[in-house]
C-alpha cells in the first residue's frame, strides 16, 4: 500500500511540475492506463515510456497542443482512431509495443509529423495513407511483420531516414 501511495504522489508532482513546464513526464510509474482528463491542456511533450498501459484513450486529442507523444515500452496493441486530431504532433514514439494495425487514415491529418517511431511493433503492413504525411522525414519501422511497403511511400520526398530492418520481407 506504502508503494502505491508513492506512486500516486510522484504521479500528482509530476502532473503539476507540467502546468509550468508543459512537460508531463510519467514514465516508469506502472502505470495500465492514463486518464487524459487531469493533464493540463498546455501540455506539448508528453512521456508514458516504461509502463504497463495496454491502449491509448482516444480523449488524448484534448492535448491540443501536444508536440511531442512518447509512449515506447508499454503494452499497446493500436492507436487511436482519432490520433490525426493533433495536428501539431512532431514526434510520435510508439517503440515496442504490440501495434499490429495502424488505421487506413493514419497520417493524412498529422501534417506536422517530422518523426514516426513505431520499431519492434507487429504491424503487418503500413497503410498506404502514410505516405500523404509529405512532411515525415524520420520512419523507423525495424522489427515488425513486414512484407512489403506501400507503392505510394515514394511520394514521401522528404524522408531522410527510413529504417527496415528485421522484418519479414519477400523475396
Amino acid at each position: 500500500a506504502e508503494r502505491g501511495i508513492k506512486k500516486m504522489l510522484a504521479f500528482v508532482a509530476r502532473v503539476n511540475a507540467s502546468r509550468a513546464s508543459g512537460h508531463l513526464d510519467l514514465s516508469a510509474l506502472g502505470l495500465r492506463e492514463c486518464p487524459f482528463a487531469p493533464f493540463p491542456r498546455k501540455i506539448t511533450i508528453l512521456q508514458l515510456s516504461n509502463n504497463k498501459i495496454e491502449k491509448i484513450d482516444e480523449n488524448v486529442t484534448v492535448l491540443g497542443l501536444l508536440e511531442e507523444l512518447l509512449i515506447s515500452d508499454n503494452r499497446i496493441s493500436e492507436l487511436p482512431f482519432n490520433i490525426d486530431r493533433l495536428i501539431r504532433l512532431r514526434k510520435l514514439v510508439v517503440s515496442r509495443n504490440r501495434i499490429t494495425k495502424l488505421s487506413d487514415a493514419f497520417g493524412p491529418g498529422m501534417k506536422m509529423l517530422v518523426r514516426f517511431d513505431i520499431n519492434h511493433n507487429r504491424l503487418q503492413e503500413l497503410p498506404a495513407s502514410l505516405a500523404l504525411n509529405t512532411v515525415l522525414r524520420e520512419l523507423r519501422v525495424s522489427g515488425n511483420l513486414l512484407k512489403e511497403l506501400p507503392f505510394e511511400m515514394h511520394f514521401m520526398t522528404q524522408l531522410s531516414t527510413l529504417r527496415l530492418e528485421e522484418n519479414n520481407w519477400k523475396d
